[in-house]
């Protein structure tokens, strides 16, 4: 079974295992030739992907037609949009880690939550393969929280967030025009949804199998946290993460105004879930491509596909590179807060 890495100089190792918590799994592969041109392969790949999405897009809208469409948004209505919903995405993300990570390994205030959260922020632009992976790397060092406990804490977190996108995205199935294509989804998401809710209801149960191999397979490391789980953990995070994806459906509502497209709101609740999910998928680097096409797809009867595309790229930059200066806001307080937390241990361990 592979080790697990926890050195930023192996970052090249790392594999992305993701969800739009834009959270990540630290596995180390054996420096072998099938391995490194795996991951050579694994990196290359999804821009790859990305890159022949953004080239059929731009075959049907010209650059310069998108260029155009953006210069004439509503800068009144989209930056104070863009701004506010960067700020208040941080913090909820940061409440959300303080709280998981509390629970099932160490204390994490919500001041260092948020300074690590910055940290990872940085990351993710300088390499969006790295992303959070950052957060479980300041628990192990400034914690010594495990790394597989630290990557079950967010494993429980994932899975939080795939219940709301997926049960939005099943929900917006059955409330979409048939042509939109959604219905196809119906029986997959209600299989995912039956399947994650039974093992939620299994693990917080505490429900013990007869069967020896199903005992060993609910005791792995990577289930730490979600057999410690209750749930009030299970709303709670609901709650938060419920908030996290609706600032996204009243940015896209204001976005949409601010670019001419008189989308109803109801439309725009119900298209903003599918919107992020295909984001998640580790087919191309932070939903590069795939979310400006499903942005066009669903928006197209309601504004020119030239806007559209303009809208998501902007959404882009704002999901990843607007959030680099708030977090440099906060970056310098990890430093004083890691000498705190020597300081305590330091005091806590003396005679």
């Amino acid at each position: 079974m592979p080790g697990v890495n926890t050195e930023f100089r192996d970052r090249d190792r790392l594999r992305r295992v993701g969800c739009a918590g834009d959270t990540v799994f630290l596995v180390s592969e054996s420096p072998t030739k099938g391995s490194s041109l795996k991951a050579l392969a694994a990196r290359v790949l999804p821009w790859a992907v990305a890159g022949f999405i953004l080239w059929f897009l731009f075959q049907r809208i010209p650059l310069d037609d998108a260029l155009a469409a953006a210069g004439k948004a509503d800068l009144r209505l989209l930056v104070p949009a863009a701004l506010s919903s960067v700020v208040v995405w941080f913090f909820l993300d940061s409440a959300g880690l303080a709280y998981i990570f509390s629970r099932f390994n160490a204390p994490l205030s919500f001041r260092e939550a948020r300074s690590v959260r910055a940290l990872t922020y940085l990351l993710a632009v300088l390499n969006w393969n790295l992303g959070t992976g950052g957060i479980v790397l300041h628990m192990r060092h400034a914690k010594g929280t495990p790394v597989a406990q630290a990557t079950s804490t967010i494993l429980f977190y994932n899975s939080i967030d795939a219940l709301i996108l997926v049960s939005l995205v099943v929900g917006a199935s059955f409330v979409l025009p048939e042509e939109l294509g959604l219905a196809s989804l119906q029986l997959g998401g209600l299989v995912f949804l039956a399947a994650l809710s039974a093992m939620l209801a299994v693990f917080i149960s505490r429900w013990e199998p007869p069967w020896a191999w199903l005992r060993r397979f609910m005791g792995l490391g990577v289930f730490h946290a979600h057999r410690q789980a209750t749930w009030r953990d299970v709303f709670v995070v609901l709650g938060i993460r419920t908030l996290y994806f609706g600032v996204f459906v009243a940015f896209f509502a204001i976005a949409l105004v601010a670019f001419g497209a008189a989308v109803p709101l109801s439309h725009v609740a119900a298209t903003v879930p599918p919107i992020l999910f295909v984001g998640t998928l580790p087919i191309t680097p932070a939903g590069l491509g795939t979310q400006q096409a499903a942005v066009v797809y669903f928006y197209r009867a309601f504004a020119p596909e030239a806007e559209l595309l303009a809208l998501s790229f902007l959404f882009s930059i704002v999901f990843v590179i607007l959030r680099a200066p708030l977090a440099l806001f906060y970056l310098n307080d990890l430093g004083t807060l890691r000498a705190e937390i020597a300081a305590g241990a330091d005091e806590s361990s003396a005679p």
